[in-house]
Protein backbone atom coordinates (compact mmCIF):
# COMPACT_ATOMS: atom_id res chain seq x y z
CA UNK A 1 0.00 0.00 0.00
CA UNK A 2 0.95 3.43 -0.70
CA UNK A 3 1.15 6.23 1.82
CA UNK A 4 -0.67 9.46 1.19
CA UNK A 5 0.79 11.90 1.76
CA UNK A 6 -0.35 16.13 1.67
CA UNK A 7 1.06 19.06 2.03
CA UNK A 8 -0.89 21.74 3.63
CA UNK A 9 -0.24 25.64 3.52
CA UNK A 10 -0.90 27.05 6.82
CA UNK A 11 -1.25 30.69 7.50
CA UNK A 12 -0.98 31.58 11.29
CA UNK A 13 -2.27 35.38 12.06
CA UNK A 14 -2.20 36.87 15.31
CA UNK A 15 -5.62 37.70 14.90
CA UNK A 16 -6.64 33.91 14.85
CA UNK A 17 -4.21 32.86 17.58
CA UNK A 18 -5.34 35.56 20.16
CA UNK A 19 -8.55 34.61 19.88
CA UNK A 20 -10.47 33.30 22.75
CA UNK A 21 -7.59 34.73 25.25
CA UNK A 22 -5.07 33.25 23.36
CA UNK A 23 -5.91 29.30 22.69
CA UNK A 24 -7.24 30.09 19.25
CA UNK A 25 -6.66 27.29 16.91
CA UNK A 26 -5.43 27.27 13.36
CA UNK A 27 -5.89 23.76 11.47
CA UNK A 28 -3.35 22.28 9.59
CA UNK A 29 -5.76 19.33 9.69
CA UNK A 30 -9.65 19.09 10.95
CA UNK A 31 -10.33 16.15 13.40
CA UNK A 32 -11.00 12.88 11.10
CA UNK A 33 -12.15 9.79 10.77
CA UNK A 34 -11.89 8.11 14.75
CA UNK A 35 -9.24 5.63 13.18
CA UNK A 36 -7.20 8.73 11.08
CA UNK A 37 -3.85 8.93 11.79
CA UNK A 38 -1.13 11.18 10.57
CA UNK A 39 2.53 11.72 11.12
CA UNK A 40 4.17 14.89 10.73
CA UNK A 41 6.85 14.54 7.44
CA UNK A 42 8.48 17.80 7.46
CA UNK A 43 7.42 21.44 8.40
CA UNK A 44 8.26 24.04 7.02
CA UNK A 45 8.87 27.83 7.63
CA UNK A 46 7.75 30.01 4.65
CA UNK A 47 9.76 32.90 4.37
CA UNK A 48 8.84 36.21 3.79
CA UNK A 49 5.99 36.19 6.58
CA UNK A 50 4.63 39.54 7.66
CA UNK A 51 6.27 38.90 11.36
CA UNK A 52 4.08 39.15 14.39
CA UNK A 53 4.21 42.89 16.38
CA UNK A 54 6.84 42.96 18.78
CA UNK A 55 5.94 42.91 22.47
CA UNK A 56 4.09 39.78 22.25
CA UNK A 57 6.02 36.73 24.32
CA UNK A 58 4.15 33.50 23.09
CA UNK A 59 5.52 30.45 21.76
CA UNK A 60 3.97 28.71 18.78
CA UNK A 61 3.55 24.88 18.62
CA UNK A 62 2.65 22.34 16.19
CA UNK A 63 0.29 19.84 17.94
CA UNK A 64 -2.92 17.16 18.04
CA UNK A 65 -3.26 18.25 21.62
CA UNK A 66 -1.35 14.90 23.01
CA UNK A 67 1.97 15.30 20.53
CA UNK A 68 3.74 18.69 19.93
CA UNK A 69 6.19 18.22 16.55
CA UNK A 70 7.76 21.93 17.35
CA UNK A 71 7.93 24.93 19.21
CA UNK A 72 8.83 28.15 17.94
CA UNK A 73 9.98 30.70 19.78
CA UNK A 74 8.46 33.92 20.27
CA UNK A 75 11.49 35.66 18.70
CA UNK A 76 10.99 33.77 15.57
CA UNK A 77 7.77 34.98 14.99
CA UNK A 78 8.79 38.24 15.68
CA UNK A 79 11.30 38.14 13.04
CA UNK A 80 9.95 35.92 10.22
CA UNK A 81 13.14 34.27 8.14
CA UNK A 82 13.49 35.89 4.30
CA UNK A 83 14.27 32.24 3.22
CA UNK A 84 12.07 29.28 4.07
CA UNK A 85 13.23 26.86 6.84
CA UNK A 86 12.85 23.41 6.97
CA UNK A 87 11.97 21.35 10.33
CA UNK A 88 15.34 20.94 12.08
CA UNK A 89 16.52 24.71 11.21
CA UNK A 90 17.00 25.92 15.11
CA UNK A 91 14.03 27.85 14.45
CA UNK A 92 11.84 24.92 13.86
CA UNK A 93 13.00 22.59 15.48
CA UNK A 94 12.51 18.80 16.08
CA UNK A 95 11.30 18.07 19.32
CA UNK A 96 13.11 14.97 21.46
CA UNK A 97 10.91 11.57 20.12
CA UNK A 98 8.45 13.21 17.96
CA UNK A 99 9.78 13.00 14.34
CA UNK A 100 8.20 9.61 14.05
CA UNK A 101 5.15 9.99 16.43
CA UNK A 102 1.69 9.77 14.45
CA UNK A 103 -1.13 11.84 15.72
CA UNK A 104 -3.59 10.80 18.20
CA UNK A 105 -6.13 8.19 15.97
CA UNK A 106 -9.34 10.61 14.52
CA UNK A 107 -7.17 14.31 16.18
CA UNK A 108 -7.25 17.80 14.49
CA UNK A 109 -3.90 19.06 13.96
CA UNK A 110 -3.15 22.77 14.51
CA UNK A 111 -1.04 25.38 15.58
CA UNK A 112 -1.04 26.87 18.76
CA UNK A 113 0.34 29.39 21.75
CA UNK A 114 2.50 26.83 23.11
CA UNK A 115 3.98 28.88 26.24
CA UNK A 116 5.16 32.07 27.16
CA UNK A 117 3.29 34.83 28.91
CA UNK A 118 -0.47 34.79 28.09
CA UNK A 119 -1.56 38.69 28.98
CA UNK A 120 1.28 39.62 26.35
CA UNK A 121 0.00 38.37 22.94
CA UNK A 122 0.75 39.58 19.91
CA UNK A 123 -1.85 41.85 18.08
CA UNK A 124 -0.21 42.29 14.29
CA UNK A 125 1.34 39.77 11.71
CA UNK A 126 1.60 36.56 10.01
CA UNK A 127 3.89 33.71 9.71
CA UNK A 128 3.36 30.96 6.92
CA UNK A 129 4.00 27.43 6.97
CA UNK A 130 4.26 24.31 4.60
CA UNK A 131 3.41 21.09 6.22
CA UNK A 132 3.62 17.39 4.94
CA UNK A 133 1.76 14.76 6.53
CA UNK A 134 1.70 11.11 5.60
CA UNK A 135 -1.81 9.12 6.38
CA UNK A 136 -0.47 6.12 8.12
CA UNK A 137 -4.19 4.93 9.79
Amino acid sequence: MVSELKYVDVTCTATLLDASTGTGKVNVIAAGAATDQWKIRNIRLVGGGTNFGAGGDRLLGLTDGTTVWTTVANADIEAAPSATLDWGNSKVPFLTGTSDTPSAAGAQIYFQYSGGTPATPHTTGSIKFSVCLEKVA
